[in-house]
């Protein structure tokens, strides 16, 4: 199910029902082919620009890190892994902007300490941005440290003495907690390039449901060249099927489900 995002930042709708009622409009974006031989169906479509400051791909991305988040605590979960919900603040001197420069070399001297701590520790970090626009961050993590732990190291690492943690106990609660913060900052002006949520380089992940079906994938050159490869398709015996971003996502979903139900 779902997470309903919050007024301010969906207008009252859930992820799902912006996500119908919206496209990536953003120009320039190839058409691709992708031709699953073993059914006899070929797929085209335009894929979307996967912007943050995308209104349609902004929805598309918090929907795909929740899964990402909530696939990947489970797996952790099932390993009898304890999941710490935990939140780091700035240091209170600092400004809107100096607390989003001062983040990325705190947040190494912190996680460094933190995997000195616990090696195998993993996580799952999402920066939000307080109404003040001082950085704070949210994070799902392995490294079960302790609250006490994250505010004495988190201070001598250049954050702030206020932390949080507590703990995580079913892949839904994950899904919920990533898919509230992330669409909280959705609108929210971000430094070019700045990353909206941060993963460990080994937390788990799944396939998803691209890579599960065989599906081979190639660009095609422009519009007028998809009417043209869709006849030639269909005369070759294919089922052609002109497809939305979304629509084709639905679609691959089920495929990977029937998949592993087979």
């Amino acid at each position: 199910m779902l997470f309903d995002s919050s007024d301010a930042a969906g207008g009252g709708l859930t992820n799902r029902e912006q996500l119908e009622n919206s496209v990536c409009e953003a120009p320039g974006r190839p058409w691709l082919e992708g031709v699953d031989a073993e059914r006899h169906v070929v797929y085209f479509y335009q894929p979307n620009c996967g912007s943050w400051t995308c209104q349609h791909c902004s929805v598309v991305n918090t929907r795909r890190w929740s899964w990402i988040v909530a696939s990947g605590t489970g797996l952790l979960l099932e390993r009898g892994q304890q999941i710490s919900f935990t939140t780091l603040t700035s240091h209170e001197r600092l400004s809107p902007d100096a607390s989003i420069r001062v983040f990325p070399s705190a947040w190494m001297k912190l996680s460094q300490r933190a995997r000195y701590r616990a090696k195998a520790g993993q996580y799952v970090l999402v920066p939000e941005r307080h109404e003040s626009g001082v950085l704070h961050v949210h994070m799902l993590d392995t490294f079960n440290l302790g609250k006490r732990w994250w505010k004495d190291n988190g201070r001598e690492c250049g954050l702030g003495y206020q932390a949080d943690s507590g703990f995580a106990e079913t892949a839904g609660g994950a899904y919920a907690y990533a898919s509230k913060y992330l669409s909280k900052q959705w609108g929210i002006p971000w430094p070019r390039n700045f990353r909206r949520i941060r993963t460990s380089q080994k937390f788990p992940r799944q396939a998803d449901d691209s890579e599960a079906c065989q599906v081979a994938w190639s660009k095609i050159a422009s519009e007028e060249d998809v009417f043209q490869l869709a006849d030639r398709w269909e005369l070759e015996g294919y089922q052609v099927k002109i497809l939305s971003s979304s629509e084709l996502a639905d679609e691959l979903r089920e495929l990977r489900q029937s998949a592993i139900a087979d």
